[in-house]
């Protein structure tokens, strides 16, 4: 584009970034830098390139979704186990930190990703392969009614529920898991038991599960009934914990 500056969709997209910097920084002063505004400057860049390069219509949407998978640092295409496919041990950095989540089997040799960080792959002793992509599930616990946030114990617990299968493309969301989450014994200084409620899937559908689990000698969560799980809710109500008893059956 000969003049990115007279290019409507570029007037649109400033004009649109000066708004919202004066509504995050009504009395900022311009000698100074200020992180809020810097966002939108960097996002309006960004969108420049985009126009400056010619693209409208199609590849201007096509260009925008490739954009997004890779700000959400996800996978252009699915990922695989073929040769070339990258596995990094945990004891090599794969480019980044090891970001393993914590191991409920003694023996199983993890390796992360190199295309995705979220994403591990374990051998058990008996050569048995599984995956795990730790960002694929977010938390909502009931109880606490907050932003949805990360739980490795949920994560573990919905992995087993729902094995992740190779090739993986993953999705642009995660999933969000309704649970309610107790802490049953006065001793654990953790939660011990999880009810997972429901999951959001893609396209927003949600599968009810009604599923209950307790930690089990402080290795693994293993599924209990739903009566030994209400035993439970009453130990937490003994407990005070937020309110979490009041399923308790009298």
């Amino acid at each position: 584009m000969s003049d990115l500056k007279d290019s409507s969709l570029y007037l649109w997209a400033e004009n649109e970034t000066k708004l919202g910097c004066k509504i995050e920084a009504p009395n900022r002063d311009e000698t100074k830098w200020d992180y809020g505004c810097a966002c939108y400057e960097s996002a309006l860049k960004a969108y420049s390139s985009i126009i400056e390069d010619g693209h409208s219509g199609s590849s201007f949407n096509i260009t925008a979704q490739i954009l997004e998978r890779l700000l959400k640092h996800l996978p252009l295409n699915p990922i695989t186990d073929e040769p070339g496919q990258n596995w990094c041990e945990e004891t090599q950095t794969c480019n980044w930190l090891y970001q393993g989540p914590s191991d409920y089997h003694s023996g199983r040799l993890e390796y992360q990703s190199s295309r995705m960080r979220s994403l591990f792959k374990y051998v058990d002793v008996n050569n048995q392969v599984s995956y795990e992509d730790t960002k694929r599930f977010i938390t909502l616990d009931i109880f606490e009614g907050q932003i949805p946030q990360y739980n490795k114990d949920v994560s573990y617990i919905m992995n087993k529920l729902f094995p992740l299968h190779i090739p993986y493309m993953p999705e642009d969301e995660p999933q969000e898991v309704a649970c309610e989450i107790l802490r049953t014994n006065h001793d654990n200084i953790l939660p011990d038991t999880i009810c997972i409620l429901s999951v959001k899937r893609p396209k927003d559908e949600v599968l009810n599960i009604d599923r209950y689990f307790k930690h089990y000698l402080n290795t693994m969560w293993v599924e209990i009934p739903k009566n030994e799980y209400m035993e439970r809710v009453c130990k937490a109500a003994l407990l005070n914990e937020k309110g979490r008893g009041k399923k308790c059956l009298k």
